[in-house]
């Protein structure tokens, strides 16, 4: 585990240094069958800090990314039921669907009462400027 530590620290810092014109896809960590790639790890990196700042981050980021994967890989060789995660996923994701929707129409619903709400006070306040002389 010493060893793992130090190699993440090797591969963080030469990271962290910038080494231009490298291969898009060259794997940064690696944890059973998973790869972490650098473009992945340049995506996750908070834009506009130091050196040290950035080696520490993804030094943290790689030793949960790889603590992550290693526990999926035993997770998935015990053989987890996917079925059941398969459905409690697809449940997720409907429910995640239904309140977005609740949420669009919730905002146009307030969007609508607003309008009348303006449109009733403008009417109220201008019609004293505007009045008929028959019915239309």
């Amino acid at each position: 585990m010493r060893y793992t530590g130090l190699i993440i620290c090797i591969l963080v810092f030469a990271f962290g240094c910038g080494s231009g014109g490298n291969k898009p896809d060259k794997p940064v960590a690696r944890a059973g069958k998973y790869y972490l790639d650098e473009v992945e790890l340049r995506t996750i990196l908070p834009k506009n800090i130091n050196s040290a700042d950035s080696a520490l981050f993804a030094k943290n980021y790689i030793e949960r990314w790889a603590k992550d994967n290693i526990l999926i890989d035993k997770a998935e060789d015990e053989g987890i039921d996917d079925v059941n995660i398969d459905k409690m996923v697809e449940n997720y994701r409907k429910q995640l669907l239904l309140a977005a929707y609740q949420k669009n129409t919730l905002k146009l619903t307030w969007i609508l009462l607003l309008a009348i709400r303006m449109l009733t006070s403008i009417t109220k306040v201008t019609s004293k400027y505007f009045s008929l002389k028959a019915i239309l």
